[in-house]
């Protein structure tokens, strides 16, 4: 087998461990909703159970899982595994390749976990949009390094907050908070922007306006359209749709 099949058999390897969990924590959660129950005195029965679905789903991940997971352990998988984390011990632990993953997961699992149900929906996805969309679109090693860095301080610092409860301070606390974390994102940009070489700094401005206005534009967008289109709530509502509550009613 080549180095080629090799890899991926690796990858096919723990991405069926990975799917195996998550058929599992999906199975478990189905077998908590009711398989039977009774709606205004009507027993209803386990076919129209609301667990059904997700139980399927689960079944046929698990077994899906179990089918990639014995096909790559035959085709020397572990081996790969084993092979690549002995060739990683002889790197160093933060390589490009650690930046870019932790580039994604660090802004993915604070917008999910922390700041949709503490700040008001526009400034968490501002805060996710321009950090992901800045670090990857203008593509320089050293700038998503430092602003990575930069970026998870604040994130920590927002964990901190709302185990201390920042929150009940009064209701805007942590718009406030990402208010001045945009701010000095943006100033973090161009401070990394100004050790750049000279000739591509010129590139790198303006890739940051598109940056700025996309977070900007699709967050005040989807506030827009979900809240006063669809009528969706939005996981919290804060300063920024209470002021289009205002101009909402006042133009209406």
């Amino acid at each position: 087998m080549n180095d080629k099949n090799s890899k991926m058999r690796a990858g096919d390897l723990v991405i069926a461990v990975l799917f195996l969990l998550l058929g599992c924590y999906i199975l478990i959660g189905a077998f908590r909703m009711p398989l039977k129950d009774s709606y205004g005195g009507v027993e209803s029965t386990w076919y129209v159970s609301p667990a059904l679905f997700p139980i399927i789903i689960a079944i046929v991940m698990i077994l899906l899982s179990v089918s990639v997971f014995r096909y790559a352990w035959k085709r020397n998988g572990w081996v790969m595994i084993k092979d690549a984390v002995a060739r990683r011990r002889k790197e160093p632990v933060f390589n490009e390749n650690t930046i870019r993953f932790l580039s994604v997961i660090i802004p993915m699992v604070s917008i999910v976990y922390v700041n949709l149900e503490r700040m008001d929906f526009f400034f968490a996805v501002l805060l996710y949009l321009s950090f992901t969309i800045g670090v990857f679109f203008m593509d320089e090693g050293q700038l998503r390094r430092h602003i990575l860095t930069e970026y998870s301080a604040m994130m920590l610092l927002n964990v901190i907050l709302a185990i201390c409860g920042f929150k009940n301070v009064f209701l805007y606390s942590f718009d406030v908070v990402a208010l001045i974390e945009m701010i000095l994102l943006y100033v973090f940009y161009r401070k990394e922007i100004l050790k750049c070489d000279v000739r591509e700094q010129r590139n790198l401005y303006k890739k940051l306006k598109t940056t700025m206005l996309i977070s900007i534009i699709v967050p005040l967008s989807l506030e827009i359209v979900f809240r006063f289109g669809l009528r969706v709530p939005m996981p919290f509502e804060g300063s920024v749709m209470n002021l289009m509550y205002l101009v909402y009613y006042a133009v209406r």
